[in-house]
């Protein structure tokens, strides 16, 4: 665990004295040649196990198994192109930890930047299908994220209703409210507004075009456990992406001056623009810990979610 969240950090050289204390001691770890029927049973442990890929490999290593850096590779591809790219990340974290406990100082540095970018590459590419461009009425756009397969929407209430009528008028919460969605693929379908809770300003919009096109439900993390310092993603309906870290996460609702009754969000450093609100912060998990609803008025590199928990608990109260 310690290796894997050095790998995730810019600090690298702080740990190179330890890297090269744990390198010299694996050096005397007997190995043994890894044959394709042992290659074969490895993998098919890779595909079929609940345990992290990690676990796996590095219980082969302790048994006297070397696996070379060319079979790893070799498996994270195959992985990747059955659709496992999460455990195809997992493969590659542990061909990066490995490798790096051979290398230099500078060497390290590069696989540091390597590594984060692979990594933000394959968060993209989980994350995209999930992604929705949402266009209201009156000219309001923004982003929304797919959570169910048959074409649930999760998105910002104040891109597809005016939440100022909404509060003061029955007439208008009672009115059909028609949005346009596109996938990512380009491929548009006819929404409707199913519901919608003003006071955390989310909305619940569902396909309603019949359709046998396949949704891709975005997978849900635990913004609890998210920590200052932590590397997210921010997501718009145009594949845009941009990144920083956690830099709060309990900003007040009184200090980022945002009405209703969601008292605490989480701050990154993701620059954001209109077209991110209803869209995902996700962590390098690819997992959606956080709905982008503002932005900082005198900074706009501060980026402003809530919280998936928080997310989650009125979705579960609605019945959505």
């Amino acid at each position: 665990m310690f290796l894997r969240r050095f790998l995730k950090t810019t600090q690298i050289s702080s740990y190179v004295g330890t890297i090269r204390t744990i390198s010299s001691s694996l050096h005397t770890t007997p190995s043994t040649t890894s044959s394709p029927a042992l290659k074969r049973k490895i993998f098919a442990n890779l595909k079929s196990s609940e345990n992290p890929c990690d676990d796996v490999l590095r219980d082969m290593e302790e048994q006297g198994f070397q696996i070379n850096p060319a079979d790893l590779t070799r498996w994270a591809n195959l992985l990747e192109k059955q659709g496992r790219e999460e455990k195809a990340l997992e493969i590659l974290s542990f061909l990066d930890w490995k490798c790096c406990l051979m290398m230099s100082k500078s060497a390290l540095c590069v696989a540091g930047n390597r590594y984060t970018i692979r990594t933000f590459r394959r968060v993209a590419k989980i994350i995209s299908p999930s992604v929705v461009n949402i266009d209201g009425p009156n000219e309001s756009y923004g982003s929304g994220i797919v959570f169910g397969e048959e074409g649930k929407i999760i998105t910002c209430a104040h891109i597809v209703v005016n939440l100022h009528k909404f509060r003061a008028s029955p007439v208008y919460r009672s009115k059909r409210i028609e949005v346009e969605v596109a996938l990512s693929c380009d491929q548009t379908f006819r929404g409707v507004v199913a519901d919608c809770d003003a006071d955390y300003d989310l909305a619940l919009v569902k396909i309603e075009t019949p359709t046998k096109a396949s949704f891709s439900p975005a997978k849900f993390g635990v913004s609890n456990d998210v920590s200052v310092g932590d590397m997210v993603l921010s997501i718009d309906f145009a594949n845009s992406f941009s990144t920083g870290i956690i830099s709060c996460v309990k900003r007040t609702n009184k200090e980022i001056d945002v009405k209703g009754k969601c008292q605490f969000y989480l701050q990154t450093e993701c620059p954001l623009n209109e077209g991110y609100f209803g869209g995902p912060v996700v962590n390098l998990e690819g997992e959606v810990i956080g709905v982008n609803c503002a932005y900082g008025k005198r900074n706009v590199r501060d980026g402003f979610a809530m919280p998936i928990d928080t997310v989650m608990k009125v979705m579960k109260e609605r019945n959505w």
